[in-house]
């Protein structure tokens, strides 16, 4: 595999990308590969409020309406406050990958997209390496860039020792993600459902990895769901004017100053340009944490994500029309269970 540190700079052609906001940035485990759906429908429990059944969810330990579970900003902020929480109870991050681990990150992440049933490639992309960007916005707004088929980039700064992004958890979640799209291909062009499958193919192969005992993978993968759905709720309060409500949850995540110094920063920074922040907000976390919301309440599945289809087998070898469903069960069990990793996780350090 290829490792020219910076030969992607060369290309001149626009390639999809993950963004990064800044602001919004904040047991046992028996080897079983997730929820089945049985035992889905039997985590909740109904209670009376305000004339309306709500019941409580004990996958996202949150409450939903009965008959109508969908994400609120209510909902948004437990989960978002519960991952963070577990995050702050993980031992610090010390994980420094140097461009040799990509590559076998790569070798390990690639076969497990497949293996849950996202799409049928399994030969990864031929070309990984890094950008050093040196347009201001791409500098500290562009985590990585993929052509959706063969060459996947990921910015510098989270190998630079001299960045503040190089102790970031992000690496993982941001690999993974870009590997997601080089599944695309021709479905790239297929506007904001692109960049919603990605982040939630990124979710369950990491969660995938996470429940077969691959404790490097954990940090950045509740990281990553708590950084969804705290992203869910900002997107829901700029739209439904309840900043002051989300405002309060931010200085009880952020709660060092330097957090809420950087916060602070790229608010700035996104008042100049409302409307961008919306839509990188609605597409990146509002979106895919919806998704993941009506996957937990459809026995786990999820229909619509933008890969190519996988068919099973049929008689006498031949290919099955009927499309195999794509099932959220491995990041369902982990945040069902994720108090009880984090636990087994830290008892084993």
């Amino acid at each position: 595999m290829e490792k020219k540190k910076n030969y992607l700079q060369k290309m001149n052609k626009e390639i999809s990308r993950r963004e990064f906001l800044g602001a919004v940035g904040s047991g046992a485990i028996l080897g079983a590969a997730g929820v089945t759906g049985y035992e889905l429908s039997k985590l909740v429990e109904e209670k009376k409020e305000y004339g309306r059944t709500h019941e409580y969810d004990h996958v996202f330990k949150t409450d939903f309406e009965k008959n109508n579970p969908e994400l609120t900003f209510e909902s948004a902020c437990d989960i978002a406050e519960r991952f963070d929480k577990l995050y702050d109870s993980l031992p610090p991050y010390d994980y420094h990958p140097t461009l040799e681990d990509v590559d076998n990150w790569v070798l390990e992440i690639y076969p497990m997209f497949a293996y849950n049933g996202i799409a049928p490639r399994t030969d990864p992309p031929k070309r990984i390496g890094t950008l050093a960007y040196t347009s201001p916005r791409q500098h500290n707004h562009v985590l990585g860039q993929s052509d959706c088929t063969n060459i996947v980039a990921l910015n510098y700064r989270l190998f630079n020792p001299v960045s503040s992004w190089y102790d970031s958890p992000a690496f993982l979640s941001v690999l993974t993600h870009e590997l997601a799209h080089t599944l695309q291909g021709d479905l790239c062009a297929g506007g904001s459902i692109v960049e919603n499958s990605a982040q939630i193919a990124m979710l369950e192969t990491l969660a995938s990895l996470a429940n077969r005992k691959n404790d490097l993978v954990l940090h950045s993968l509740i990281n990553e769901i708590g950084d969804i759905f705290y992203g869910a709720a900002y997107s829901i309060a700029l739209r439904t004017d309840r900043m002051t409500e989300f405002d309060q949850l931010g200085r009880k995540l952020n709660s060092r100053v330097s957090e809420r110094s950087s916060s602070a920063a790229a608010r700035r920074r996104w008042d100049k340009d409302q409307l961008e922040l919306k839509r990188i907000l609605k597409t990146y976390q509002e979106t895919p944490a919806e998704m993941i919301i009506q996957a937990r309440f459809n026995d786990g599945k999820i229909e619509g994500l933008a890969f190519p289809p996988i068919y099973p087998p049929g008689y006498y070898g031949q290919t099955s029309f009927e499309q195999l469903p794509i099932y959220l069960d491995d990041l369902l069990y982990f945040v069902s269970n994720s108090e009880a990793i984090v636990e087994e996780y830290i008892k084993s350090e």
